[in-house]
């Protein structure tokens, strides 16, 4: 006969289990509340597959197209770091395009960056391109990729395909879009993980999905850049109890360490560690404080303002183009209009946030993402806020499509319609002028920024050779 602790324990612990089973979602009544409180898969049409098709080759062409104008010496020259906007293309050309490159020394911020930048060397060998063409090609890729994944993210998030289809083509052609799809960088790679993370997220709001999953997403997030991980974090945190998140949480950290130690047998250059220098990005000067800041994340994303041309950040007598400080619209009459356009849109997705039904993890998510960002990027790495603007490109999108829930939907769109097209006059234009502005060695070179050039000297400004794997 059980003793009177034994018949006091036996009902707690079987209560204690309901509770965790409930919880867990393993009881049958709890299974069947959840899934009739989940909506319903969307219906897609022979048009959901035409859509971003057709995008993605749109952009492939356009993107692959505006490469072709950027010098090879400007890709390849080693003088020409930050000259983009503080970008760094030649070390991430010789990146995707030499095994045996040192240029890995900052593998810290991007962990798999090498594998993502493999593609390069399938086109290389398949097509026999040089390796210069092999890399545009790839830009025009990824670039139709991000097209193609924000379009299936809308629609998942139920947006029509009318709606799915402006939001994309407005983030295609945003000065984020335009500026760094056609620039051999880690940015647009990192954007493409950030939405395919999203999608897995969306796809959760209708069915429950494996941990697996939730691992995967997160080391997806680390994979490209070390600083879009708060998205895989905030995923996990928002969708388990904090055990099973910080579970989830370590896996894929252990996961993409596991391939970093791998990395390091492939790619002998590859070093795990933060540099010396890192602590230089923190708080810088050049941003011109919080104002600046907030514009720079909210309007030159969107629409490019004239830049500025500075002293070379790492080479003193070559000059650089910044858009920091840079007042929002300041190009064109298209570039203000669209500026007030976006700032209508935006309120209004704000507004119409209410109007959204479920999908309440999903805009935790969304805001919890646009604050992280804006909060790391007011302290590390402000000298050029636009630098990184493609990792919060996505969520100001899904912000935005919040109007289009909103109501007449008939004046949202063509709210929408006027927005992408000032954006597009506003942000080729401002494209056009920074490839006229590489093209002009001279100009590039900063040679009255050179003593020589002062002092009297006419030397020619010597060719750049481009390196052995290029020739």
């Amino acid at each position: 006969m059980p003793t009177h602790t034994q018949r006091r324990i036996k009902p707690v612990r079987s209560t204690l289990a309901s509770t965790l089973l409930i919880a867990n979602g393993h009881t049958s009544k709890h299974r069947r509340a959840a899934a009739a409180a989940r909506p319903s898969w969307p219906r897609f049409a022979a048009a959901d597959y035409v859509l971003p098709i057709g995008l993605g080759v749109l952009f492939f062409l356009l993107i692959w197209g505006q490469a072709q104008r950027l010098p090879d010496w400007f890709l390849a020259g080693e003088d020409y770091f930050d000259v983009w906007f503080d970008g760094d293309s030649p070390r991430y050309m010789m990146h995707m395009a030499d095994r045996l490159s040192d240029t890995r020394d900052r593998s810290f911020m991007h962990p798999l960056l090498s594998y993502a930048f493999f593609p390069v060397f399938i086109v290389h060998w398949l097509t026999g391109l040089p390796m210069y063409a092999a890399v545009r090609v790839v830009l025009g890729l990824v670039a139709g990729a991000w097209v193609s994944a924000c379009y299936y993210l809308l629609r998942l998030i139920r947006h029509t395909q009318l709606d799915a289809f402006l939001l994309t083509l407005l983030g295609g052609v945003s000065a984020s879009g335009l500026l760094w799809f056609v620039l051999p960088e880690s940015w647009a790679l990192g954007s493409v993980t950030l939405l395919l993370a999203m999608i897995i997220v969306a796809v959760a709001e209708y069915r429950p999905l494996r941990t697996r999953w939730y691992i995967l997403t997160s080391a997806l997030t680390m994979a490209i850049s070390v600083t879009n991980w708060m998205l895989g974090m905030f995923i996990a945190f928002a969708t388990f109890a904090w055990r099973r998140a910080l579970w989830i949480t370590l896996s894929a950290f252990g996961s993409v360490g596991l391939l970093c130690v791998i990395n390091m047998f492939i790619f002998p250059t590859f070093k795990i560690g933060f540099p010396e220098y890192a602590h230089e990005y923190i708080f810088q000067a050049s941003s011109g404080g919080a104002l600046h800041i907030l514009n720079s994340f909210f309007y030159h994303t969107i629409i490019a303002p004239a830049f500025r041309v500075v002293e070379g950040f790492d080479h003193p007598h070559v000059l650089a183009m910044t858009f920091q400080q840079m007042a929002p619209g300041s190009a064109s009459l298209w570039g203000l209009l669209g500026c007030a356009l976006w700032t209508a849109l935006l309120g209004l997705g704000i507004a119409a946030q209410r109007r959204v039904q479920g999908f309440t993890t999903l805009r935790q998510i969304v805001w919890a993402m646009l604050l992280g960002q804006l909060t790391l990027h007011t302290i590390y790495g402000g000298g050029e806020v636009f630098l990184y603007s493609m990792h919060w490109l996505p969520f100001l999108l899904i912000v935005v499509g919040w109007s289009c829930f909103a109501k007449p939907r008939g004046l949202v769109r063509a709210l929408l319609v006027a927005l992408i097209l000032c954006a597009a006059i506003n942000n080729l234009q401002q494209l056009d002028n920074a490839m006229l502005f590489v093209n002009s060695e001279d100009a590039i070179r900063g040679r009255l920024l050179d003593p020589a050039v002062r002092a009297g000297a006419t030397s020619p400004t010597p060719a750049i050779e481009p390196p052995k794997w290029a020739r």
